[in-house]
């Protein structure tokens, strides 16, 4: 929470933030507020939504839009109420998430029945209920977020689908998720990458980056730099620590923790983010492709091709060698 900006005390909407209530598997802040309308203690609502004016009271606000089309509808002699297209945009593509999640939750004839309803997974009662269901999460889908393209996501993978549990995120961040799902080894031990992220109070995003970086077994769940760390870490074949890579680099070691942490190792850890400058090792050195340039007075593209080829050391130097080949046709 430290390197969090506190909300404590801002007022959103109708909303007063009173004190912060978690940090979830990807990193972002929930906050616990207090309503106008005199509700004391509203559910955990996300930081960005409270910022971006996506959530702007308890829900009351909700409840008095849904008074109001009521009264609209009164005299229409028709069950429910009635959302137009015009007033209500998105409506039909909502209407299609909202009935694809209740039929994979309580329908058994749906294909994916067996990865939501028979694991337990439920739906919000307010969003099933039989008159005011849909508008109930229409509403919400508006307020926080959602915009076309977008798919509705659980951030916990066992959580039901409740407000306080789900976002609106795109399809491939969706399917990256699924990892969630994938079970890991280690020391003995089975679980899904969310739950090791957890057990070691990691953040999942981290350990997704670390599992989609190639990164396997107890590496996935270490601890995370700290610029005060003796670990050594290998490039290479060379040995030094976050600190001192960092700058051998010259780059921060905010910057060198970020990609250390994330899962990046090899070579492709002592690169630059902005100017791929890579260290290698010439003459018992350990210096960029830039300082070579400049010490032997070689073009950086022509070094950074050699690189690139495989060569080390003192070939990245040596005059390229031109053969004469005789074809006989």
């Amino acid at each position: 929470m430290s390197n969090r900006k506190d909300l404590t005390g801002q007022k959103f909407g109708r909303l007063t933030v009173i004190r912060f209530s978690h940090m979830s598997e990807k990193s972002e802040s929930y906050w616990i507020c207090e309503c106008d309308c005199g509700n004391k203690e509203v559910r955990p609502i996300k930081g960005k939504y409270l910022k971006n004016g996506g959530t702007k009271s308890c829900g009351c606000l909700s409840l008095e839009n849904t008074i109001n089309l009521i009264e609209k509808s009164r005299n229409t002699g028709k069950r429910g109420i009635r959302m137009s297209n015009n007033e209500y945009p998105y409506k039909e593509k909502l209407k299609n998430v909202w009935g694809s999640m209740k039929e994979r939750c309580y329908n058994p004839n749906s294909n994916s029945y067996k990865w939501y309803g028979e694991k337990g997974v439920k739906i919000y009662s307010e969003w099933l209920d039989r008159k005011l269901g849909f508008f109930n999460f229409y509403n919400w889908a508006i307020n926080n977020g959602y915009k076309e393209g977008l798919t509705i996501d659980r951030v916990d993978y066992d959580g039901n689908y409740e407000p306080s549990n789900c976002e609106w995120v795109t399809p491939i961040i969706q399917s990256n998720n699924t990892c969630r799902n994938i079970k890991i080894n280690i020391r003995n031990k089975t679980q899904t990458l969310a739950e090791w992220a957890r057990e070691y109070n990691l953040p999942y995003r981290l350990v997704l980056n670390r599992y989609n970086h190639g990164v396997i077994g107890k590496d996935l769940i270490e601890p995370l730099l700290d610029i005060e760390s003796k670990k050594g870490i290998e490039v290479n074949g060379i040995i030094h620590t976050g600190k001192e890579w960092a700058e051998i680099i010259g780059i921060d070691f905010k910057s060198f923790k970020k990609k250390y942490d994330n899962g990046i190792r090899g070579l492709e850890l002592t690169t630059k983010l902005h100017n791929d400058s890579i260290v290698t090792e010439l003459k018992g050195e350990l210096l960029t492709l830039h300082q070579i340039s400049e010490i032997y007075n070689i073009n950086i593209n022509t070094l950074r091709n050699r690189f690139k080829i495989g060569l080390r050391g003192e070939d990245l130097i040596q005059p390229l060698q031109y053969h004469v080949i005789t074809t006989t046709f």
